[in-house]
């Protein structure tokens, strides 16, 4: 599908292909899924590696057991959510980017961000749950808020 304005898509053990999406509804199961620009992504993946060259707006995902790489998101996005468990978030957010941010991650394997452009406000950890909360740029804007287990997390500072 080269353009829709809004998809809802449930499937399993496939290859999906995308081009410029407006909104997306996405149900997944054990698949590949290639976007190229979407403005809002939101649903849910199992054992699924989802791929998004450019996300201008919105994601709101479940994750278990999987990839998401989000290779260039917009600076002026409004928010991301991600949650779940035994995944892999790449992140790319743009220098200019401004947002707060809150990470939880238990269990997890990492979290790398350029630190030059974060500024973590607290860091604590409870048992095998870590907590940050900061923010990243130099005003508040927009909204990231990551929960995850036994996780990878890294952040990526990208050019415009």
């Amino acid at each position: 599908i080269q353009h829709a304005q809004d998809l809802a898509i449930d499937c399993s053990a496939s290859e999906i292909s995308l081009g410029e999406v407006g909104t997306l509804v996405l149900k997944s199961s054990n698949d590949d899924v290639d976007i190229d620009l979407i403005s809002k992504l939101s649903g849910s993946s199992t054992l699924s590696d989802i791929y998004v060259q450019q996300l201008a707006s919105a994601l709101d995902f479940n994750f278990k057991l999987g990839d998401i790489r989000l290779r260039k998101i917009e600076s002026n996005f409004t928010s991301i959510r991600i949650t779940g468990y035994n995944a892999d978030v790449d992140l790319g957010f743009k220098p200019n980017s401004n947002f707060q941010f809150n990470v939880e991650l238990e269990n997890s394997k990492g979290f790398i961000y350029p630190e030059n452009l974060v500024e973590i406000n607290s860091d604590e950890t409870l048992s095998k749950k870590r907590m940050m909360e900061g923010q990243y740029g130099k005003s508040n804007g927009s909204s990231v808020v990551i929960q995850l287990k036994a996780s990878n997390v890294r952040w990526n500072s990208i050019a415009n």
